[in-house]
């Protein structure tokens, strides 16, 4: 069984571990070993010990126990107690659910034998081949690589203002990243337009109308 000890303000020691383990030990004889994991979380709170233990069984069953004391040893076993208790009324349910299955399946043993020597049973019925089911193909489409979109793709008829707010925004932002050098402090706008005619290029459109762009007159 696997055991996950935890605690809140307090030191998980040697001794707590064994002190657990010992306890749990107890309890999955109790069992019959069908204990998967449990996981204990000891709280110290002033002079109060609190422990706190989930204790998860076969069946996807979980079995809870809490108790608060003034030491761990009483603590623990506290908790570990209402974790029998339950596990307790669990092993009660299942053993009168079998033995309850159990004086059904006999008395419906008797009852059909009683009524055999009376009547005789009837051929079992042929089942029709079932018909199967064929499924549409599935088609495999292939993959697009989403690429972002370029100036030459913003630049269509109609978005060209756009595009150009765009670049104005770009100058303004290069030109006060370049003011903020000690040795380019006093730069115009006149050698700043330089500088972006010489490394940027000017908007301009790339996707006219199909009239204008195909040239066609009527």
């Amino acid at each position: 069984m696997r055991l996950v000890l935890r605690g809140h303000h307090v030191a998980i020691t040697p001794a707590l571990r064994r002190l657990v383990g010992a306890e749990l030990a107890k309890l999955e004889r109790l069992l019959n070993n069908s204990a998967v994991s449990a996981q204990a979380i000891l709280t110290l709170e002033k002079y109060r010990h609190r422990a706190d233990i989930t204790l998860h069984t076969r069946g996807e069953k979980f079995l809870h126990g809490v108790a608060t004391t003034d030491n761990w040893a009483e603590s623990v076993a506290r908790a570990l107690t209402q974790i029998a208790q339950q596990a307790q009324k669990v092993k009660s349910k299942l053993h009168d659910r079998k033995r309850h299955a159990l004086k059904t399946g006999v008395v419906a043993a008797s009852a059909n034998a009683g009524t055999e020597k009376a009547a005789v049973k009837p051929p079992p019925a042929v089942r029709a081949p079932r018909e199967r089911v064929r499924m549409p193909p599935i088609l495999k489409a292939s993959r697009q690589m989403i690429r972002p979109m370029s100036v030459a793709d913003a630049a269509r008829q109609g978005n060209l203002d756009a595009v150009k707010a765009f670049c104005n925004q770009v100058h303004r932002i290069w030109h006060w990243t370049l003011r903020r050098r000690s040795q380019t402090r006093h730069l115009t706008w006149e050698q700043m337009y330089r500088l972006i005619h010489l490394w940027l290029p000017l908007p301009r459109l790339h996707h006219p109308y199909p009239l204008r762009r195909l040239g066609v007159i009527t």
